[in-house]
């Protein structure tokens, strides 16, 4: 009886994504403060269980490159190993080919190491001689076949040789005189000179968990099945037939459903999320390799990491975060004799946070770089002709919307971290995407924050239903900060015909949506009408309307994709059907601000 089956398999790549996560978080820990060894059982016992999990699917490379990692985790466990630090730093490389293993396994594969016996001995040359994985790569022979093939010089091999201590290709590559590709291409060669190692261990798999997973499209068809419960409930409460009708148990029975209907998709929603913790470690360990790479000093600093979002919201934005990381830490943090002179400290400060507000998961990326130069950003505007004349009318939040121009970037030359001017339009539709928003605020000399607005959940909403003529629309509940019927003393026309009304102390422009949508409103009198504040991060903007309807449940639908290449549809987000079956319109708040601003 064949014992790996394929839900075998995906089991164990499922327990692999989740060990890999926590053994490169431990590295990290371990690599910052290597006097601290809290880490180390708990990356023990995460190597030892993937090892063993390697061994009962039979992936004999796998297993024998995590042996040798368990072998130098216990000396640093027993306390016999000295540098610690370097140890750890070249356990996070080869964590990167473990994971590379693990993903060709995900692709149908079989997991093989390329170049399994070089960082056998890189790991190895780390250990005493007594605990030394037994490995059948002779080092004497890798260095003939990299002379061989022209990749390093006779005197670079000898130079090598010397200095026995350390393996040839550890050498090598660590003084840039090969590449880890070559020396992959050469440990091919030598392979084929040898038989291959085939021998298998089976280790009964010892990691046990407590929940279970379940696909994410069955997810989706649950979200949708209940969206469609709630219209369906929508239909059945706001039946026009039952009109003026007193029907008491209905009534009861009616709000007894809508209870239950509210919970069902409130768990659903619910069992979407997940803490965005993942997400924020990986970048740890982006930070960690830009900063050797850069050879900037930079400390990075998660808050929020509790904070709940949709599955699908984070892999929306995963590789904006990574993109907007990178350009801060490429064209934002400055190297530490700069920042010296700068009179700041020589350490780099990122933070990172995440919260929930408004009805929207607000994520933030702060650094203390030397910002950005408004001049320069205009001058480099006018010099790919998208800024016209001299550039003076734009303000400075005009000035910084021109790094999501298509190909714009301010970097002097293309490093390997950035400066193609590819990266932050793409991050802005990506946001679009799932309807969120970027905003950048910079100060030259002191820093630049970025702040991702994504919406708290992509399905469900609670909105106002507003009616303005004989159309209706739906406004999210969040988004409403009070509403009323203003008194003819509290409007007042701007100079430039702009309605404005006063709201106690504040003075507050004014959207007409019957202007915005072309219908006939039953009221043109702002006193005769109802204003709605918008709830505002920036600004506060009322939008006239005829009446409120109530409150309800929003199935949020997607516009057809005609309505959107007809362009701006008046800051819609979306439609949803109303319990009489008709079609509403749900309105984007910030897309409604912005209108205001023109």
């Amino acid at each position: 009886m064949d014992l790996v089956t394929p839900e075998t398999r995906t089991k164990f790549l499922e327990e692999a994504d989740d060990i890999l996560l926590e053994i490169e978080s431990d590295l990290l820990q371990l690599t910052e403060t290597p006097a601290d060894h809290s880490p180390v059982k708990t990356l023990f016992r995460n190597v030892h269980s993937l090892k063993g999990n390697c061994g009962f699917m039979g992936f004999s490379d796998l297993e024998k490159l995590l042996h040798t990692e368990e072998t130098l985790l216990e000396t640093i466990k027993d306390g016999s190993l000295k540098n610690i630090q370097k140890a750890s730093e070249m356990l996070l490389e080869v964590l990167d080919i473990i994971k590379d293993s693990i993903a060709d396994i995900h692709s149908g594969g079989h997991g093989a190491v390329s170049s399994l016996n070089l960082y056998v001995e890189i790991i190895n040359n780390h250990l005493p001689k007594g605990l030394r994985v037994p490995n059948e790569a002779p080092t004497s022979m890798l260095g003939e076949i990299l002379v061989q093939q022209g990749a390093i010089n006779q005197e670079d091999l000898e130079e090598a040789l010397e200095a026995q201590h350390q393996t040839v290709g550890e050498i090598l590559i660590n003084s840039g005189t090969a590449s880890a590709a070559q020396i992959e291409t050469a440990l091919k060669v030598q392979n084929e000179l040898r038989p291959k190692n085939i021998s298998q261990q089976t280790v009964k798999a010892t990691t046990k968990r407590q929940d279970i997973r379940v696909d994410l499209d069955k997810l989706d068809t649950l979200i949708n099945l209940i969206g469609e419960m709630v219209i369906a409930e929508n239909m059945v409460i706001n039946n026009p037939d039952l009109n003026n009708l007193e029907l008491e148990s209905f009534s009861k029975a009616s709000q007894h459903m809508e209870k239950i209907v509210r919970e069902l998709q409130e768990m659903a929603m619910i069992i979407r999320m997940i803490p965005i913790s993942g997400l924020f470690r990986r970048m740890i360990r982006l930070v960690h390799d830009l900063s050797r790479k850069s050879g900037k000093k930079v400390d990075l600093e998660l808050i929020g990491e509790g904070t709940e979002v949709d599955k699908t919201v984070i892999e929306k934005i995963t590789d904006p975060l990574v993109h907007l990381i990178r350009n801060s830490m490429d064209h934002g943090i400055e190297d530490s004799d700069t920042r010296i002179k700068a009179g700041k400290p020589e350490t780099g400060s990122l933070k990172l946070s995440a919260s929930h507000e408004e009805g929207e998961i607000r994520i933030t990326l702060v650094d203390d770089g030397h910002g950005m130069d408004r001049d320069r950003l205009i001058a480099k505007g006018i010099e790919r002709g998208i800024v016209s004349g001299d550039g003076s009318q734009l303000s400075e939040s005009d000035a910084l919307q021109l790094i999501f121009q298509p190909g714009f970037s301010m970097a002097e030359k293309i490093t390997d971290i950035s400066g193609r001017g590819v990266g932050m339009d793409v991050v802005r539709q990506n946001l679009e995407s799932i309807k969120g928003r970027i905003d950048v605020s910079s100060t030259l000399g002191e820093g630049t924050k970025i702040s991702l607005r994504i919406p708290l959940t992509l399905a469900i909403i609670d909105g106002m239903l507003v009616r303005t003529g004989t159309a209706h629309y739906i406004l999210p509940i969040l988004s409403i900060r009070e509403s009323f019927r203003p008194a003819a003393a509290q409007i007042t026309i701007a100079p430039d015909g702009q309605e404005l009304v006063k709201v106690r102390e504040s003075i507050m422009p004014v959207i007409r949506l019957h202007r915005l949508h072309k219908v006939t409103p039953d009221y043109r009198d702002l006193d005769k009408g109802i204003l709605i504040v918008l709830e505002s991060s920036k600004s506060p903007t009322c939008l006239f309307v005829d009446e409120l309807m109530g409150q309800q449940q929003t199935v949020i639908k997607g516009l057809s994709d005609y309505i959107g290449q007809l362009g701006d549809v008046g800051g819609v987000s979306g439609c949803t059907i109303l319990g009489n079956g008709e079609v509403s319109l749900i309105l984007d708040v910030r897309a409604l601000e912005e209108l205001a601003c023109r």
